[in-house]
């Protein structure tokens, strides 16, 4: 058996099947942790000249004013780019499929991206819930990241974004305890007749995931 035999042998079996709800939700937790990349990166709570140290006063101010940070200018580029292809995927799905209930009540339909918006809403607000915690009970994190720097991060990621219609950051954190999905009572379904799809937060819609797409 030869190399392309092997390739062709199990085609796009590695391929999460997105018409299980339980394979979307995977996919929904990864676009999730694309876009909060930013977030979770230690570069994003140190400095060019002081990095693992205490900032100097001017680095504190410029932090405030321009979100100066450890961060390269190419790193930034990657976290935006693949924050655009999760937020792109998630439209796309929402173009071509829709949920429903499993007990078939014909009341009971969602979108996708409605769906999808909660989860990630979760887990943004389960995110800052422990780091608020963790500093109230006085556990020892990475230099320079509080819990209020990690909320004007969210704060930045998130405003003014239409996308996110119904998220809220910071509301009755107590209900956040967290970052599994807890409503596993859809089935995905195929549109009938597939709205027209126009990638909007990216420059060009990436060969790369195009051509995932068109496995479906």
């Amino acid at each position: 058996m030869g190399f392309a035999d092997v390739g062709l042998e199990n085609n796009a079996q590695h391929l999460p099947d997105l018409m299980h709800f339980r394979s979307l939700v995977d996919v929904m937790a990864l676009c999730n942790f694309c876009i909060l990349a930013n977030v979770l990166d230690y570069n994003t709570y140190q400095f060019p000249l002081s990095k693992g140290a205490k900032p100097a006063a001017h680095e504190l101010r410029l932090r405030t004013r321009f979100d100066y940070n450890a961060l390269t200018p190419v790193q930034r580029r990657h976290f935006s780019y693949i924050r655009g292809i999760a937020i792109n995927f998630m439209f796309w799905m929402d173009s071509r499929f829709s949920l429903t209930s499993k007990e078939n009540t014909p009341e009971e339909e969602s979108t996708i991206v409605g769906v999808w918006i909660i989860y990630l809403s979760r887990q943004v607000n389960t995110l800052l819930n422990y780091k608020q915690k963790a500093e109230e009970q006085s556990v020892r994190g990475i230099i320079n990241c509080k819990a209020a720097d990690v909320k004007r991060q969210l704060e930045y990621l998130f405003y003014d974004s239409d996308w996110v219609e119904g998220f809220s950051l910071g509301e009755e954190m107590a209900d956040y305890d967290s970052f599994a999905f807890n409503d596993y009572n859809w089935r995905v379904v195929k549109a009938p007749h597939p709205l027209e799809f126009v990638g909007s937060f990216l420059p060009t819609f990436p060969v790369v995931l195009s051509s995932f797409l068109s496995a479906f």
